[in-house]
């Protein structure tokens, strides 16, 4: 009994070691050139495989490793593997259960060669039936953009076309789904914790979006997500039928500025509650570079904020010659209306109050981070409430900010001719005046 059980563990382990072997010993990569021909043929682009290797256990399956598909290397993976089901070929059919695909990497080509290949829909049963498609680890190489690592699962249908589909990044911070809808297809995605892929590194606490993708186009239903204590809402479209087109409007809800600011400008500038309404726009050859072709119309109030490197109180005051650098300027309430096109930024309609002053003019951020504006600002607690005309000009980095030349002149004036104080009150006026005709004649620079 003993040695039938020893003849049996024996024979059981040299199966086991041929199933191990058998694989090893088979001349496969004769194969490789006919398998590259055929799905050339089939799928249209270029295709090319390193090696081929067939394993029987734990259960038989087909590996391809370092397999490129596409011109330019659009598509690169360093392993696929095919899992057949068994069942049905005990009839005669060869059925895909699985085909999992590990550490891939896609330039931007391979989303418009993927949409191609898969969008024919079959009418007849296919020679090959695919169950599910699993991608993991997969990479989106994107000029400009930093975007997460993905496991992406796709499910078939009996005829091969495309039934549904699961996006989920490696660090579980942000989960997309895709099912077919007439046309088109439905998407739903939620993020936590995310960060944009391109233009500034933005954090969103919460994220849920819902899309539909149309032909070449990604229309944004609705996104609401909650970042920086606040709220922003959006609706737009994203369409990459020759440039990549972005339209869209958004609100946002009592917005914290100063991380944001900081993260957008490298410094801290402003602080205080945003609320906004705004209009956007962006043309670009590749997604990445959508942010810097950004075009914006927004109207916008900040609220118990903090304006940093500017005291217009004390510029207001003082009727300083030379240019006041440094300071702050507190406020209940800064609104205006914002103009953005790249890098340019013009401010108009500025109006800021708080418990010290008034102010209201208009400011230009030019692409070389150069300031230009002017402000008429009023001290409520003086003994006049004339409002002084200053100039803001410097650098982001360093504003500057004095009386107007003509405000200086017309001070001088009104002084030499009536003395301090009312004198120099009703020289500053008509200097603001005489600033106010230029501006109308055409005279300013905005």
């Amino acid at each position: 009994m003993k040695k039938k059980c020893m003849r049996a563990l024996l024979a059981l382990a040299l199966l086991l070691c041929m199933l191990l072997i058998l694989p090893w010993l088979m001349p496969l990569g004769s194969f490789i050139p006919r398998l590259e021909q055929q799905a050339t043929a089939s799928l249209g682009v270029p295709v090319r495989a390193g090696s081929l290797r067939l394993s029987l256990l734990p259960t038989p399956h087909l590996t391809i490793s370092r397999l490129v598909v596409g011109a330019d290397d659009a598509l690169m993976a360093e392993q696929l593997a095919v899992l057949p089901s068994l069942l049905p070929l005990l009839s005669g059919r060869f059925m895909v259960a699985r085909v999992m695909v590990e550490d891939v990497r896609l330039k931007p080509g391979a989303i418009e060669m993927l949409a191609s290949t898969t969008s024919s829909t079959g009418t007849s049963s296919p020679a090959v039936q695919l169950g599910h498609l699993s991608l993991r680890r997969v990479k989106l190489d994107w000029p400009e953009m930093v975007l997460p690592t993905m496991d992406i699962d796709i499910a078939l249908t009996a005829l091969n076309t495309f039934r549904s589909a699961q996006l989920r990044s490696v660090d579980n911070k942000l989960q997309i789904d895709l099912e077919p809808d007439a046309d088109g297809y439905a998407i739903s995605a939620a993020a936590k914790d995310w960060v944009l892929p391109f233009g500034p590194p933005l954090l969103m606490d919460q994220l849920n979006m819902r899309l539909r993708l149309q032909g070449q186009a990604l229309h944004i239903q609705s996104m609401r997500a909650a970042m920086y204590q606040g709220q922003l809402s959006a609706e737009g479209k994203l369409s990459w039928l020759g440039p990549w087109q972005l339209d869209g409007v958004f609100k946002l809800d009592k917005l914290a500025l100063q991380q944001p600011v900081t993260l957008l400008s490298g410094k801290r500038r402003l602080s205080g509650h945003l609320f906004a309404d705004g209009k956007l726009s962006a043309r670009a050859s590749e997604p990445g570079l959508l942010a810097q072709t950004l075009k914006a119309g927004v109207q916008f109030r900040v609220e118990d904020g903090v304006l940093y490197g500017l005291d217009l109180a004390r510029a207001a005051s003082l009727l300083l010659k030379q240019g006041a650098q440094g300071g702050e300027t507190q406020f209940d309430r800064l609104s205006g209306q914002l103009d953005a096109a790249g890098a340019r930024y013009q401010f108009r309609q500025l109006k800021i109050a708080s418990g010290l002053l008034t102010g209201e003019g208009k400011l230009t951020i030019m692409p070389d981070k150069t300031l230009d504006g002017v402000m008429q600002v009023a001290l409520k607690h003086s003994v006049s409430l004339v409002a002084i005309p200053l100039q803001i000009s410097g650098t982001l980095a360093q504003p500057t900010v004095f009386p107007t030349k003509a405000a200086l002149a017309g001070a001088a004036a009104g002084t030499a001719l009536m003395g301090p104080g009312v004198g120099t009150s009703l020289g500053v006026k008509a200097a603001g005046a005489v600033d106010n005709l230029k501006g109308l004649l055409g005279g300013s620079k905005d």
